[in-house]
C-alpha cells in the first residue's frame, strides 16, 4: 500500500469507523475492533484485533508493525490526539527508523499532563524483583512441529536488580526496567516500554508480556529449557571425543577384549561418527535457516532439514542400540573397569541425546506446512 492510500486508512479509524461523512463500519464494531483481548496485562502493551496496543506517554495507542526480508514498516494511532503515523523503509539493516520515530512524534505532541509513567527505585523491592529471575522463552514458536528446535534460541533471560529494578537480557541487548507506581508485576523502561509478569494461582511469576503485545515469555526450566539441550550436546560431544582418543590409545596395544568387546568397540566408533554427521547437519541447517527469503520458503522444507532428520532418526535409533549395549559390555566384552565406566558414561550420554532430539521434535514431527 502507498502512504497515501494508509493516510485515508488511518483517517477511517480515527474517525471511529467513519471518514469524509461516509459510515464505513459501525461505532460499535470499531469499538469491538479496539477492545483489548486479555484481561492479564491491563498496564501493559496488549493485542485488539490486530492492533497492537500499548500505554505510551499517558495515551492509549494502537497500530501494527511488520517486516519482510527486504523492508520495515510501522504504524501507529494514537486517537486522544487525532494522530496517525505511518512509515517505511526499504531496507533491513537497521529498525531504529521505524520504532522510534512514532514514539519521539508522540513525545513533541504530548500535552503537559501526559508522560511517561513514574517508576520508582527502592532497594525494598529488591526482594520482590527475585521473583520474577530466571529463563525465558519466547510463545510465539512451534510447539508440535520440527520447528520447535529452532526456537531454542528464542530466549530471555530475567535478573533482579539492587534496586528493586529487573534487568532483562535477550539477543545481545540487556534492558532494565523499573516498577511502575500503582501498577502490580508492571515494569517500564526509560522509554516508556512496558513489560508484565503474569502469575499463576498460587502466585507464582510463570511469564511475562513482551513491549509490543505480540510477545510473551514463559519462564521455563529444567528439561524444556535450552540450556538442558546445550549441556546434553556438549557433554556428548565430550565422551564422543574421548572415545576416538581411546581408539588412538589402543593402536598397537594388545587386545584387551573379547569378540564381543571388539565388536562394541567398532559400534561405539560408528556411533560417533553418526554424531557427529548430526552436528554437521544441524550446522547446516541453522545456517540455512538463518540466511532464508521469502522465496526459500516457496520449496520448504528445504535439503539440509531434509538431511538433518534423516541423520537424526539414524542417531535416535543408534542411541537406542547403544543403551542395549550396556548388558554384554560389562558381562562379556572383556573390557578394563575405566573402559566399562567409560562406555557407561558414553552410552547414557547418548541416551540423553536421544531424550532431547525427541522432545525438540528433531524426529517423529511433521515438516508439512
Amino acid at each position: 500500500s502507498s502512504a497515501a492510500d494508509m493516510a485515508y486508512w488511518m483517517l477511517v479509524h480515527l474517525g471511529g469507523g467513519q471518514y469524509d461523512g461516509v459510515q464505513l463500519m459501525t461505532p460499535e464494531t470499531h469499538e469491538l475492533m479496539w477492545t483489548r483481548a486479555f484481561p492479564d496485562r491491563l498496564s501493559g502493551a496488549d493485542l485488539a484485533h490486530g492492533f497492537m496496543t500499548r500505554p505510551y506517554y499517558g495515551y492509549a495507542t494502537y497500530g501494527h508493525g511488520g517486516a519482510t526480508s527486504a523492508f520495515y514498516t510501522n504504524m501507529v494511532l494514537v486517537p486522544d490526539l487525532g494522530l496517525g503515523i505511518f512509515v517505511s523503509q526499504n531496507a533491513t539493516g537497521d529498525r531504529g527508523l521505524v520504532e522510534e520515530l512514532p514514539d519521539l512524534i508522540v513525545q513533541r505532541l504530548a500535552t503537559a499532563d501526559h508522560g511517561i509513567a513514574e517508576t520508582t527505585t527502592d532497594e525494598a523491592l529488591a526482594e520482590r524483583a527475585s521473583d520474577y529471575a530466571g529463563s525465558f522463552m519466547n510463545n510465539r514458536r512451534s510447539f508440535t512441529r520440527f520447528e520447535k528446535l529452532f526456537a531454542s534460541a528464542a530466549t530471555a533471560s530475567v535478573a533482579p536488580g539492587d534496586d528493586g529494578s529487573v534487568v532483562v537480557s535477550s539477543s545481545g541487548n540487556t534492558v532494565r526496567y523499573a516498577p511502575v507506581v500503582g501498577a502490580d508485576d508492571t515494569y517500564q523502561d526509560r522509554y516508556g516500554n512496558r513489560i508484565v509478569f503474569g502469575r499463576d494461582d498460587s502466585g507464582r511469576v510463570r511469564y511475562y508480556t513482551g513491549v509490543m503485545g505480540v510477545h510473551s515469555m514463559e519462564k521455563i526450566g529444567g528439561l524444556e529449557s535450552p540450556n538442558s539441550l546445550i549441556a546434553v550436546f556438549v557433554i556428548a560431544t565430550l565422551f564422543s571425543i574421548t572415545t576416538w582418543l581411546g581408539v588412538l590409545w589402543r593402536r598397537g596395544a594388545p587386545a584387551q577384549h573379547t569378540g564381543v568387546g571388539a565388536a562394541l568397540n567398532v559400534a561405539d566408533a560408528a556411533a560417533t561418527v553418526v554424531y557427529l554427521a548430526f552436528l554437521i547437519s544441524t550446522a547446516w541447517a541453522i545456517a540455512a535457516i538463518s540466511s532464508a527469503t521469502a522465496a526459500d520458503f516457496v520449496n520448504y522444507p528445504p535439503t539440509s532439514f531434509t538431511v538433518m532428520r534423516g541423520i537424526g532418526l539414524l542417531l535416535f535409533l543408534v542411541c537406542v542400540a547403544a543403551a542395549l549395549s550396556l548388558w554384554p559390555a560389562w558381562r562379556s566384552s572383556g573390557w578394563t573397569v575405566f573402559r566399562k565406566v567409560h562406555h557407561t558414561f558414553f552410552v547414557l550420554s547418548l541416551v540423553a541425546v536421544a531424550s532431547m532430539i525427541l522432545r525438540w521434535n528433531v524426529v517423529f514431527a511433521s515438516t508439512a506446512i
